[in-house]
């Protein structure tokens, strides 16, 4: 599977965040929902897992539950470890981290509104460290005191909190199918859905979830004066994700509406780009599209 032809517009920028929309030549991709769109049923395993939670998809079409989106409720707040195709009417386990460290309490089901969790908790994913979930509650830790404290240590008590009226937030392109945010001036980040109107569904809320980020970095207690990212280092950032390629994982298929959808997950070759996504369809001879793909610059301060 090849990246296919992607676009890198002018940079936004946002406190320590650049912010470039991306676009990309190749058909978008078919019958799918994400974000708020999907009809997902999240509950607590029969007994209770931190890392672990199953998702029924109710709804009739196959839904594209991303790493980094946040499960509300349950035990404790979670968040999705790695981007799952979910078929009509299929269950799935998924491996989740926990966001809200004092709590394991409540009922058994959880909301999927689409919510995602900020930059430096969603790169805690990808970090260096081997131990994951400690790290992501030490990041989620990192936000007390900045706008509110939370009593269990839930990143929702910051998320909830409303965003400053001098923090502006740049709107979503025509046609745009992705985002590269560059911090502190370095890329950080590539996300890239397979339609505008995949992204269109996580858009709103990817660059809500920014917020606490740029609040916390953009104090003196953070890392000073923001330097800007230019257009240039976002295109070699795509480019060294395209000369590494993508490896398969797994195979399966699943059903949505009428038809099947083949699906596969992948992962990056290199190391030093940790990359996952899904693609479907390359069982008749045509190329897989890519339905999502995240991909990091595992290099920058915020995965260490």
């Amino acid at each position: 599977m090849k990246l296919p032809q992607l676009h890198v517009g002018f940079g936004t920028q946002c406190g320590p965040a650049t912010i470039f929309p991306v676009w990309a030549d190749s058909p978008e991709a078919q019958g799918l929902v994400t974000g708020s769109d999907t009809q997902l049923v999240v509950q607590e395993l029969p007994t209770p897992e931190v890392g672990r939670l199953t998702v029924t998809n109710v709804g009739a079409k196959a839904a594209l539950l991303t790493e980094g989106q946040l499960l509300e409720g349950g035990q404790q707040h979670r968040i999705a470890e790695q981007t799952v195709l979910i078929g009509a009417s299929e269950t799935a386990v998924i491996n989740v981290l926990c966001v809200e460290k004092g709590r394991w309490s409540g009922s058994a089901e959880h909301r999927s509104s689409g919510r995602r969790a900020p930059l430096q908790v969603h790169a805690g994913l990808h970090g260096r460290g081997t131990d994951r979930q400690s790290d992501v509650w030490h990041r989620v830790h990192r936000y007390e005191g900045s706008r509110t404290t939370s009593a269990t240590g839930s990143l929702l008590d910051h998320l909830d909190q409303p965003r400053p009226q001098d923090i502006v937030l740049p709107n979503i392109v025509d046609g745009q199918r992705g985002v590269i945010i560059g911090f502190d001036g370095r890329v950080l980040s590539l996300e890239l859905f397979g339609s505008h109107k995949l992204f269109r569904q996580h858009y709103a809320e990817l660059m809500e979830s920014m917020v606490p980020d740029l609040l916390l970095f953009n104090t003196p207690a953070g890392r000073g004066v923001p330097t800007i990212v230019r257009a240039q280092s976002a295109r070699d950032f795509i480019v060294a994700i395209a000369s590494n390629g993508f490896g398969f994982r797994d195979h399966a298929v699943h059903r949505s509406g009428n038809r099947t959808i083949p699906a596969r997950r992948f992962e990056g070759n290199h190391p030093q780009l940790p990359l996952k996504g899904v693609s479907i369809g390359g069982t008749d001879g045509a190329d897989p599209q890519i339905a999502h793909l995240i991909a990091w610059n595992g290099k920058h301060s915020m995965l260490a």
